[in-house]
């Protein structure tokens, strides 16, 4: 939530974060500025005010990769990855 917060103070239309919250059973986290789209170990939230068109494009790797598309008001486009990169130790591997 603090995260969100100083999105607000510094105007961004988008926060990315990695190892969201997890939420517990009968617990939903929302935010009055931010609309939330969770993936496993990532989360993208994106101002419900923006100016901006967002599309998702894709969520793979179990959600630790989120992908976006943005158009701007004049036509710019731009790709977002959100991508949780942590080596994964299995075994001792």
């Amino acid at each position: 939530m603090i995260a969100l917060e100083k999105g607000i103070v510094w105007g961004a239309d988008i926060v990315m974060m990695q190892e969201p919250v997890v939420e517990k059973e009968g617990y939903n986290i929302s935010h009055p500025v931010y609309r939330l789209v969770r993936g496993g170990r990532t989360m993208t939230t994106i101002r419900k005010d923006t100016h901006l068109e967002f599309s998702e494009v894709d969520m793979g790797g179990d959600g630790d990769v989120q992908v976006f598309d943005i158009k701007y008001p004049l036509g710019r486009e731009m790709r977002l990855v959100n991508v949780y990169d942590q080596l994964r130790q299995v075994g001792g591997g």
